[in-house]
């Protein structure tokens, strides 16, 4: 059993500009955004990596404490688990091939679309118009450069993923570009289990500290490059 003191905190792997990895130091707005909480809280963040999947059974069975990897409030979710309030958030996006000849949405009629299991980047993937062939990949630390992977050599068309890490790996990547987005106004908030409300009431207060103090709006431009988004209330 973990000490009052440390902070499990569940996720996949280094999703810039969420997460990164640095000289063996994780850094990127959502360490960061941890750091500020438990500083103020005199806990310690432990970072756990497993395939995103598996957060969910592995918080409800204890072996974590939370999960904060861009994890999308549902209504399904917040059924499910403790959520906080949302503290950044994204729409959707296609990522295809620079050379590509995609537009937008309306252009992927016989083509391939890949989505990671379990997300609910795969759910609207599987709505989307045109009925295009959707890719199932299966998640893990190396899920993204597969997907990078098999844009790049004609295995698939193109990805649906967050538009923040997607905008984040075109800057690195020439040979990519973002196709078209979906509005989904999508809401990131830390997810704790349901007999674990208290801590989340308490991480919840100090997320409210940070956008009253404008920090987490501070600690979102740096990394994200744009304004945080409305709404997160």
């Amino acid at each position: 059993m973990a000490s009052v003191d440390e902070l499990r905190i569940g996720c996949n792997q280094p999703l810039p500009p969420l997460i990164e990895e640095r000289d063996g130091r994780l850094g990127g707005f959502e360490p960061e955004l941890a750091r500020a909480i438990c500083t103020s809280l005199n806990w310690h963040p432990a970072w756990i990596y497993r395939p995103f999947p598996d957060l969910p059974e592995l918080l409800e069975a204890g072996e974590i404490d939370c999960i904060m990897w861009n994890f999308v409030a549902t209504a399904e979710r917040a059924a499910r688990f403790a959520l906080t309030r949302p503290y950044g958030g994204t729409d959707m996006a296609l990522l295809v091939r620079h050379d590509a000849q995609i537009t937008g949405i309306e252009d992927l009629a016989a083509r391939t679309v890949g989505a990671v299991r379990g997300t609910t980047n795969l759910e609207q993937a599987r709505r989307l118009p045109h009925a295009p062939r959707v890719e199932t990949y299966d998640p893990g630390l190396k899920v993204l450069g597969r997907l990078v992977e098999d844009i790049l050599d004609g295995t698939i068309d193109a990805a649906l993923d967050d538009e923040v890490p997607f905008r984040a790996l075109t800057t690195r990547t020439p040979d990519l570009r973002i196709a078209g987005t979906i509005p989904t106004r999508s809401r990131y908030a830390i997810a704790f289990r349901r007999d674990d409300d208290r801590r989340r009431d308490t991480v919840d207060k100090e997320i409210t500290k940070l956008m009253e103090s404008g920090h987490l709006a501070r600690l979102w431009e740096r990394h994200v490059g744009t304004p945080l988004p409305p709404g997160l209330d």
